[in-house]
């Protein structure tokens, strides 16, 4: 073709189009599926929606103190939304859509750099896409999937300019680093990935790439952090982090700590390998033993901490988890009562956990292969998904959600590894099978979540106070404590919001089940697709004069 120039030497433009308006057309149609115009919050998501709010009506930048992360960046890029819209977490949501939307085109280019055809470049695009933790939080204000995005942007860049050798690239990549510090801090080692592979790069460009890709993105975090410690301060819940404590303390170096990360690592490698488990399969054969036998050897010393350190292997799809076999979501854990609890019978757990853990060995042995290859391209992405393990481990972020950073890392190395028909077809059962999962799960969840705003919104058109409503985390955090003006005179968000920073009992509770003292006001009930539960209990509660249950 003449008059286009490709992004990726050797690729006609017309090749790279058309995938992309593929990939596209899956992104909208899916998300029109499961969009819904219920005023929810998704787990913690009202913390980062009340800034964008803020930041509507007065002109300025804040967070609330609940919050443990600065999204300055994401609260920038959904104000323009909300203010051509309208402001309601059903705008946010669509905001969060358009983000992961970019990040995918981004990493399916990367895929593109890496050589890797269009067909299984668009398969590997949707594995990330559908996988089930990914896809529910696409229709969230949460920070993941827009850090997710912003850093499959810089990863993308750098790719750039490795294959460009062009200062321009890495500048922009930089640029979009910091840009990802400005959503979740754990950004901040993402410039350090150019740094970590430019020996392996032209002499000339190891000067530029140290000062422009490096030094450069990582004074900006470090004034963009002062910047936030002096003009907004630190949260409350940011400077009582546990996690943080401890590592700063040094008390992480301690022998006696080795076990915490060690059954920590093996919960992480265990729920990634879990629907990447089809694509590391495939890849066994082409895997080198001597690497498998030292990944065997390092899971099954995992295993063996494990059980020592807890008396069981990690749970897979657990109860609270945001993909458990009861929901997708774990909005069911964030109200009161006991929705039920489902668990795999013994064979089928058995089975499933056997073939996660060969997943994870192979997910191992494929990131050690990779680790020591020459080409650039493939050192950039592996050690940025070095350094993101590198956080979870030291942070003890050891919950599903945490682990998306890892997704498009461990994604990359196994498309690169696959070949042949039989790859094509495993990715696109991985796919299917995903986006039946995640499809089907988000609708449920936006069903229950509406369900407990419309048990909300009865009470209220009953004359009861929305102080006096406990309708779960969410609501309460959203109606309560980012909006102090509905709380009675003399209460504080910091002290006094049931559910979030009080256990104190509410006359009126949206529950799971039936609750001791209280008396049942109505049931809620809804068609529920694969969800534990279909039906909530609306729960009003008289006290005694000596304050106990009538």
């Amino acid at each position: 073709m003449t008059g286009r120039r490709s992004l990726i030497p050797g690729r006609p433009a017309v090749q790279l189009t058309a995938a992309i308006v593929a990939i596209s057309l899956v992104v909208a149609c899916a998300s029109v599926l499961v969009h819904s115009e219920v005023e929810s919050p998704v787990i913690d998501d009202w913390t980062y929606a009340w800034s964008v709010e803020h930041l509507l009506a007065t002109g300025r930048l804040h967070v609330l103190d609940w919050s443990i992360h600065y999204p300055l960046a994401q609260i920038l890029w959904a104000a323009p939304f909300a203010r051509v819209i309208g402001f309601s977490f059903a705008t946010l949501r669509i905001s969060t859509v358009v983000l992961a939307w970019v990040g995918l085109l981004a990493f399916f280019l990367t895929l593109r750099l890496a050589g890797r055809d269009r067909v299984t470049s668009v398969l590997g695009t949707l594995v990330l896409f559908f996988n089930p933790v990914f896809f529910v939080l696409t229709s969230s204000f949460m920070t993941d999937v827009p850090f997710v995005s912003v850093m499959s942007v810089a990863i993308a860049l750098y790719l750039l300019w490795s294959a460009r050798q062009s200062t321009s690239w890495l500048g922009v990549a930089g640029m979009v680093a910091f840009a990802s510090f400005l959503i979740r801090q754990i950004g901040a080692l993402l410039p350090l990935t150019p740094m970590a592979v430019l020996p392996g790069s032209r002499r000339a460009a190891l000067a530029r790439g140290v000062l422009v890709g490096g030094m450069l993105p990582l004074a900006m975090i470090g004034l963009g952090w002062w910047w936030i410690r002096s003009a907004l301060g630190l949260t409350s819940v940011y400077v009582a982090t546990e996690s943080l404590r401890f590592l700063l303390s040094g008390q992480a170096l301690w022998p006696r700590s080795w076990p915490i990360y060690a059954v920590g690592m093996l919960h992480c490698l265990m729920h990634v390998g879990l629907f990447l488990a089809p694509l590391a399969l495939c890849t066994l054969r082409r895997t080198p033993r001597k690497s498998l036998i030292w990944s065997a050897a390092i899971v099954t010393t995992l295993v063996i901490l494990s059980v020592v350190q807890d008396g069981r292997l990690p749970r897979l799809l657990e109860h609270g988890a945001i993909l458990s076999l009861n929901e997708l979501g774990a909005s069911r854990d964030l109200i009161h009562g006991t929705a039920g609890v489902r668990a795999l019978a013994l064979p089928a757990m058995i089975t499933v956990v056997g073939i996660v853990l060969v997943s994870a060995v192979v997910l191992l042995a494929r990131f050690a292969e990779a680790l020591r290859s020459t080409r650039l391209d493939a050192r950039i992405v592996d050690f940025n998904t070095l350094f993101q393990f590198a956080a979870v481990e030291a942070l003890w972020l050891y919950y599903d959600r945490y682990y998306l950073p890892l997704l498009p890392g461990l994604i990359y190395l196994l498309v690169n590894a696959l070949d042949g028909k039989m790859s094509r077809v495993a990715m696109a059962a991985t796919v299917l099978v995903s986006a039946g999962i995640s499809v089907t799960g988000t609708i449920d969840n936006f069903r229950y979540n509406g369900a407990v705003v419309a048990a909300r919104e009865s009470l209220l058109r009953q004359g009861a106070a929305a102080a006096e409503i406990d309708a779960g985390y969410a609501l309460n955090g959203w109606w309560l404590y980012a909006h102090p003006e509905n709380l009675p005179a003399g209460w504080r968000p910091e002290s006094d919001v049931a559910f979030v920073t009080t256990s104190r009992r509410l006359p009126y509770v949206v529950a799971n089940s039936p609750l001791a003292g209280y008396s049942v006001i109505r049931i809620v009930t809804w068609s529920s697709l694969w969800a534990v539960s279909d039906h909530l209990y609306v729960l009003h509660w008289l006290p005694e004069p000596d304050g106990g249950p009538r």
